[in-house]
């Protein structure tokens, strides 16, 4: 209700100053004298809002995981809201420079009715904008989360080309499963011929006041499978887990102001137990920057956890590892709520269930995108409605048909061209400090941006001005030239 209202308060307000005698004249359709000044006070308006807000949200972005408070996170939707509203009173400006930019393309490709459509796309160029920018919301949402996602996932599959060293990985077969396996089964798989040598992972949540802390029980192999890089500390820092110490992820080291030599203290079962910080790990993808790393010996007296839910296998240099899949296959028939994967099928089924979460976005996204194409096809309905007169004296003087059919499906590809390239520019904007705030969490992402996301926004730019425009322009083609030259 609140958003209707507010809506309609400009056109209320403009309609109740036409005076009687303004209203029995024919208007013009174009930009108005009166209304030159609101619409250079608008744009100005809004770069003010898209000023301050594109500068806070990339703020924010950077402190994503800093103890702002919660009203200061608040304040990033504002922002977000702030610059599409802001971007959304500029697009006026732009419609002029945007058509003539499209104008040179559409003659060439339509002829003389695609530089009439740009220039009718001019006419009125705040009814223009108000089509652009639904459109330029859907898009921009559509490109930004590409653009997140995209990273997301690349920077994961780069981590692990990079980072893990194992052939082999063993998981429950249901996903989010509780189970989990003991010692044992390491240790049979680390005798199957053709094995070098495993690592598992332990792992338990743990409760502290707001706050919970993720803590891994890993075994000696760790650092040699997975290749870890640290931000502070030796390289031999995990070798000191079996002493009661920890290495810590590189956020949670920054949010409790740790360094190496420092005390971590943890609640548990048996009371709070507290551990020297031997290392920091720069690239945490196991506790997403917040990880605590203990030995398995010690999380098993500590916090009485000794099950694990991962295991890590390195095959030896030269083995057969058909022969080595199908041997561990063997033992994995006694755990049959366990399944072995190789590297590359195990990033195929992240990389899979990760789409699969976003696909939800993207239908989210996909009917938005659709909804603001009706905004289209009413801009046209109202065009050729106001230009009724028009159009027949362009039948007159010898205009065919599919030539006005073809003006306004023109006009009409125009428009959500223009939608779709700011769209695609504020898309790419907001990815970029999407990104930035996922990566405060510890993880370092890589921005990877979208360019098959990107060009299909802008193909789709032209599909929704064609699709939009058919009934407008069948309308307008249909119409009798004696009946509209009459009109009035």
């Amino acid at each position: 209700i609140a958003v209707t209202v507010v809506a309609a308060l400009y056109p209320a307000m403009k309609a109740g100053r036409v005076s009687p005698v303004e209203a029995m004249r024919a208007r013009s359709t174009g930009d108005s004298g009166q209304s030159r000044g609101v619409s250079l006070l608008a744009p100005a308006f809004g770069l003010v809002l898209a000023g301050a807000g594109v500068p806070w949200i990339y703020y924010l972005a950077r402190n994503l995981s800093a103890n702002l408070g919660g009203l200061i996170y608040a304040s990033g939707i504002v922002a977000i809201i702030a610059a599409f509203l802001g971007i959304s009173l500029v697009i006026p400006v732009l419609v002029r420079p945007l058509a003539a930019l499209f104008s040179p393309v559409l003659r060439l490709l339509f002829g003389v009715e695609g530089r009439m459509a740009a220039a009718n796309a001019t006419r009125n160029r705040g009814r223009t904008a108000l089509t652009a920018s639904a459109l330029m919301v859907g898009i921009s949402l559509v490109v930004a989360f590409s653009a997140l996602g995209g990273s997301l996932l690349g920077s994961i599959r780069d981590y692990l080309d990079g980072s893990l060293g194992s052939d082999y990985v063993v998981q429950p077969t249901q996903q989010n499963s509780d189970d989990g396996f003991s010692a044992t089964l390491p240790g049979k798989i680390g005798r199957v011929h053709g094995v070098e040598k495993t690592t598992s992972i332990v792992s338990t949540f743990r409760q502290d006041g707001e706050k919970v802390d993720a803590v891994f029980g890993v075994d000696q192999n760790y650092p040699e499978i997975f290749r870890v890089d640290y931000a502070a500390g030796g390289p031999g820092a995990f070798s000191k887990l079996k002493n009661g110490d920890a290495v810590i992820g590189k956020q949670l080291a920054k949010d409790r102001e740790l360094g190496v030599g420092s005390r971590i203290e943890i609640p548990g079962p048996k009371g709070r137990k507290k551990y020297r910080v031997e290392g920091i790990l720069k690239n945490d993808i196991v506790g997403g920057g917040m990880g605590i790393y203990l030995s398995q010996e010690i999380l098993a007296s500590d916090f009485n956890e000794t099950q694990s839910e991962f295991l890590a296998i390195k095959a030896r240099p030269g083995s057969d590892r058909e022969a080595l899949a199908r041997r561990i296959d063997d033992v994995l028939e006694d755990y049959p709520q366990f399944t072995l994967y190789s590297n590359a099928e195990w990033k195929a089924q992240i990389e899979s269930d990760f789409n699969r979460q976003y696909v939800f976005f993207y239908a989210i996204m996909g009917v938005s995108v659709a909804v603001s194409a009706f905004g289209v096809v009413n801009t046209l309905s109202m065009s050729v409605f106001e230009r009724t007169r028009e159009i027949g004296i362009l039948r007159a003087v010898g205009t065919t048909r599919l030539q006005i059919g073809r003006l306004i499906i023109d006009e009409g590809i125009v428009i959500s061209l223009i939608g779709c390239l700011i769209g695609v520019a504020l898309g790419s904007l907001l990815g970029y400090l999407f990104v930035q705030g996922s990566g405060a969490g510890g993880f370092e992402i890589d921005f990877y941006y979208p360019k098959l996301p990107a060009l299909a926004a802008l193909l789709s730019g032209l599909f929704i001005g064609i699709f939009a425009g058919l009934l407008p322009a069948r309308s307008a083609a249909r119409k009798g030239i004696v009946e509209a030259v009459q009109y009035e």
